[in-house]
């Protein structure tokens, strides 16, 4: 127990008061002495009426696990089991990986309870925890103040954003039950026999298959679908730059929310994914792998990819990843660049695997960039800083240009366009069936 900034205010008002015997004779002096007397009866009703430690129940309840990019809630309840009333002050104590919250205010009855919901908020992935939760409230006259600490721990992990993953799958679900058959691909966009039909007007003449329609003694033509069972490699950098924010998540976060969309589209479609996870050197290994627990791999080692401040090493991770891939694989790099010096370093390393392997590179745009690069200059600073921006959007747009003349495919995207981008890119390269 504790005073309060009220009942300070009150004693150092009495003790201004206490000049005034001096100065006016006894009158003064009962005044003042009625005043402290008052002040001291008041302080003890407070005491009395404000709820003590003891009275005070606390239950939390905190969410296992909280989505980035989303929002979780600790529930808590504040009971009072004798007393007054009283208003408490609610401060949360949270890790690290959640973001701080202000302060809040709850108001519980005279022998009744009331509920809070604290605000979960994701920096980053990982194990967090809600540690404690700290009370403050005063007596009906607001004179003395009491504070009650509660240990919680209770840890809440971080986990990827899966709701574009199902948005995704209730999206394929939806087609299927509508259209009742899977989508017929005419001659051209895949080499795998699937079927043969009757001819029908439209059908592509170099869909016929004659000896079929000789057989049948009517035209028939093929159907034809895009090849299955194709590996597919997600490259994830987890490097210093990567940890940095873009739209309040840091990058490698987007790029884990891009990568499980593909990594479930590319699933559905019949091909085969894995995942590596890399700074200074390769940190995480899933092969290419189809089937029902095949997602559920990817979803734990991209979950699991820790955050890292070492610089990127590009020529590692492709000499690691040509060890391990036999045939030729998509792979999807997921990184970004600031300077020239990586970018020299990068080239030097995607050139290559660009000759063996189809490469698709994926560089995360921060809109701020261009945003300063165009922006009228309305001081010295504004100017230097505008000259920056574009010098670094240029050479930008030159390391993508070398990497597309190296034979590579570039989506150079902002983070909210960064999943749809990607997959779409990856459908137009399965139905082409580039990968060979």
């Amino acid at each position: 127990m504790s005073p309060s900034p009220r009942l300070v205010a009150a004693l150092a008002l009495l003790a201004a008061l206490g000049v005034l015997p001096a100065l006016l004779g006894d009158g003064a002096a009962a005044v003042v002495f009625a005043a402290a007397v008052g002040l001291v009866l008041a302080t003890g009703l407070d005491v009395a009426l404000a709820p003590t430690r003891r009275a005070v129940a606390v239950r939390a309840s905190a969410p296992a696990s909280v989505a980035l990019g989303t929002e979780g809630a600790l529930d808590l309840e504040v009971a009072v089991g004798d007393g007054a009333g009283a208003r408490f002050e609610v401060v949360a104590d949270l890790s690290p990986e959640l973001d701080d919250v202000a302060p809040s205010a709850l108001a519980v009855p005279a022998r009744g309870a009331a509920r809070l919901a604290v605000p979960l908020v994701p920096r980053r992935r990982g194990p967090a925890s809600v540690r404690s939760v700290s009370l403050r409230w005063t007596g009906p006259l607001g004179l003395v103040r009491r504070q009650r600490d509660v240990t919680l721990d209770r840890p809440v992990v971080v986990v990827p954003d899966l709701a574009p993953v199902r948005q995704a799958a209730v999206r394929l679900a939806f087609a299927q039950a509508a259209t009742g058959a899977r989508r017929v691909r005419a001659s051209g966009d895949g080499s795998e026999f699937e079927a043969l039909r009757e001819h029908v007007a439209g059908m592509d003449p170099r869909a016929l298959d004659w000896k079929a329609s000789a057989k049948h003694l009517r035209l028939v033509g093929r159907e034809t679908r895009a090849e299955r069972d194709r590996p597919v490699v997600v490259a994830l950098d987890t490097g210093r730059l990567m940890g940095e924010p873009v739209a309040g998540v840091p990058r490698v976060d987007h790029a884990v929310r891009a990568g499980l969309l593909l990594a479930y589209a590319a699933l559905r479609t019949g091909d085969r994914v894995g995942l590596l996870g890399f700074d200074d050197r390769p940190r995480a290994w899933v092969a290419p792998t189809s089937g029902p627990g095949a997602f559920g791999r990817f979803l734990a080692a991209a979950g699991g990819l820790a955050y890292s401040t070492a610089e990127p090493n590009y020529a590692l991770a492709v000499a690691d990843l040509s060890a391990r891939l036999r045939r030729r694989t998509l792979v999807v790099v997921l990184t970004d660049f600031a300077d020239s010096t990586a970018a020299e370093l990068l080239l030097d390393a995607m050139t290559p695997l660009a000759r063996r392997h189809l490469l698709l590179f994926v560089a995360l745009r921060d809109p701020v960039l261009p945003a300063i690069a165009d922006a009228e200059p309305r001081t010295t600073a504004d100017l230097h800083r505008a000259v920056v921006a574009a010098d670094l959007v240029r050479d930008r747009e030159v390391v993508l240009r070398r990497l597309r003349r190296a034979g590579a495919h570039v989506v150079d995207t902002t983070p909210d366009r960064l999943s749809s981008e990607l997959l779409d890119r990856y459908l137009w390269i399965h139905r082409r069936e580039l990968v060979g």
